[in-house]
């Protein structure tokens, strides 16, 4: 089981996912302690956090190991928007309490953030005309209940799209973008299916 240590969760991964809540000075001071670290950390993000840690990764490659990214979200058409160079990514770096994992208040954070969720897709747009994706891992977890209905069939696409989006950008192409559809499991992957998280850390470890 993941559990959230500090700024830190096991296995040397960094989680990054919507409703965390903290401030741009937390972020940064996050990011701090990221670029101290001896190893640089593999990026964990769930949903409209995948977001915030490819951009991440895209400005700072030298201080990411790879990118786990748990059934994220996919905006393709986006129109980019201006970004200041010293402005951090904009979703925050989770959690400096276990109750941050609890999903009442992680909902409860969700709903104001969601209002924000058109300029983080532009964010991506923008991140993605700025800087190149670099030499790193990344893995796409996509869930989906059982595969078969027509919300999962069009989920699993929109899924696809982006990890094909990806591997066109990759300076490894194919190789360096692994697609895994978690099924059954819900959105909320870190607490549904947690052991095939880890499992992803750990494989971007050994492609480092």
């Amino acid at each position: 089981m993941m559990r959230p240590r500090g700024q830190w969760v096991a296995d040397g991964a960094v989680l990054i996912f919507p409703g965390a809540g903290l401030t741009a000075g937390a972020y940064r001071a996050a990011l701090r302690g990221i670029d101290q670290s001896a190893s640089p950390p593999v990026l964990l993000a769930h949903s409209m956090g995948a977001f915030a840690a490819v951009e991440h990764l895209r400005r700072h490659p030298d201080n990411v190991a790879g990118l786990v990214l748990c059934d994220p979200s996919v905006e393709l058409t986006a129109t980019a928007v201006s970004i200041p160079a010293d402005e951090p990514p904009i979703l925050a770096v989770a959690a400096t309490t276990a109750t941050s994992f609890t999903p009442w208040a992680w909902a409860s954070r969700l709903r104001a953030d969601l209002a924000d969720y058109p300029r983080w897709a532009a964010r991506r747009a923008t991140a993605a005309h700025h800087w190149p994706l670099p030499a790193r891992p990344i893995t796409v977890l996509s869930a989906a209940w059982s595969g078969a209905t027509p919300w999962d069939r069009r989920w699993l696409s929109h899924q696809q799209r982006l990890v094909e989006d990806l591997r066109a950008e990759h300076p490894w192409g194919t190789a360096g973008v692994h697609h895994q559809q978690i099924i059954p499991c819900g959105h909320n992957m870190m607490w549904w299916r947690p052991a095939a998280i880890r499992a992803a850390v750990h494989e971007i470890r050994e492609r480092c």
